[in-house]
This record gives structure tokens, C-alpha cells and sequence, in this order.
């Protein structure tokens, strides 16, 4: 019995490691058909590349890029764009009985403050969040924060800048 055991291991193990050989066959294969051609084209999308805070490198991809974003706004005061910048996170919290709530009164306290700051609340499982303005430079953004931690200090342990999609309006 311990015998066949040991024969079924052997056995066994030489399989695996034809397998593995076989593999690394294939993986030679794909690289040496990858250098062979020496053009690569990846394909993906807009979306991704947003998801990713992927700024365009080239004007022609920019053009792309902006051609194909579906995310496109128009606010009345030209044309605007979702692109990487900054936000000023006001509000963020889990409790699925206060949070959305929460988050609603303070957006309604700082438009009436801060009436050209847009207010963004989002769900994000499980976290509520209100967030702030659109600024392309953090310093911007950290001004407009202590501004509104002077206003309203009860909500200063909160505020921070972070990085997010902004409408940029152009």
C-alpha cells in the first residue's frame, strides 16, 4: 500500500512538473510574439482612465478623451469638464439611520454660506459624504477649508481636502 502511495506521488509530481514546463513554454511563446511585433496597442476606456485620475499625455488624446467622456456638464456659463482636482471634504459617516440626513443639513449650512461653492452627497457603501467645490490646485481648496472651519467650527474635525473628479469649467 505504502508503495503505491510513493508511485502515485511520483506519479503525480511528474505531471506537474511537465505542466509547469509546458507553461513556461507558453509564456515564451507570447513574450517572443510580444517583441517580435514591437507595436502594442492597448485599448480602454475614457471611464477607466477617470476612475484612474489618468490625465491624457498628448493633445490628441486629450481631444479623445474629451470626445468620448460621457460625464460632460453644462452649468449655463460655457462648457465644463470631469476632470482630477480637489474637493473639500465636509462630512463622511456610516450611520444608515443619520448619515444621509446629516450630510443633506450641512450641504443646505454651507450653500448658504459659501453660495458658489456646489455641494456634491454621495453614498459610497457604506459611507455618506458630503464634499465641497471643485479646485484644480490643493492650496485653493485648503484656503476655502479654513474658511469654512472659521464659519463653522463645529464641523472643523471633519473638514479635509482630498483628491476627487471636479467639474472644471473652461
Amino acid at each position: 500500500m505504502k508503495i503505491l502511495r510513493i508511485f502515485v506521488i511520483v506519479v503525480l509530481s511528474l505531471m506537474l512538473s511537465i505542466q509547469a514546463v509546458s507553461a513556461q513554454n507558453n509564456c515564451k511563446n507570447i513574450i517572443n510574439e510580444i517583441e517580435r511585433d514591437s507595436i502594442i496597442t492597448i485599448y480602454q476606456s475614457a471611464k477607466l482612465a477617470n476612475r484612474l485620475f489618468v490625465e491624457p499625455s498628448s493633445e490628441d488624446e486629450k481631444a479623445q478623451t474629451s470626445r468620448n467622456e460621457s460625464s460632460w456638464e453644462d452649468d449655463g456659463s460655457g462648457s465644463s469638464q470631469n476632470i482630477a482636482g480637489f474637493r473639500i471634504q465636509v462630512f463622511s459617516d456610516n450611520n444608515i439611520r443619520t448619515a444621509k440626513g446629516e450630510a443633506t443639513a450641512k450641504s443646505k449650512h454651507i450653500t448658504e454660506a459659501f453660495p458658489r461653492l456646489r455641494s456634491y452627497i454621495t453614498y459610497d457603501a457604506p459611507y455618506w459624504r458630503l464634499r465641497v467645490g471643485d479646485f484644480r490646485s490643493r492650496s485653493d481648496a485648503e484656503e476655502v477649508a479654513e474658511e469654512i472651519k472659521r464659519q463653522f467650527p463645529s464641523y472643523s474635525r471633519e473638514v479635509l481636502v482630498v483628491r476627487d473628479r471636479i467639474n472644471y469649467s473652461f
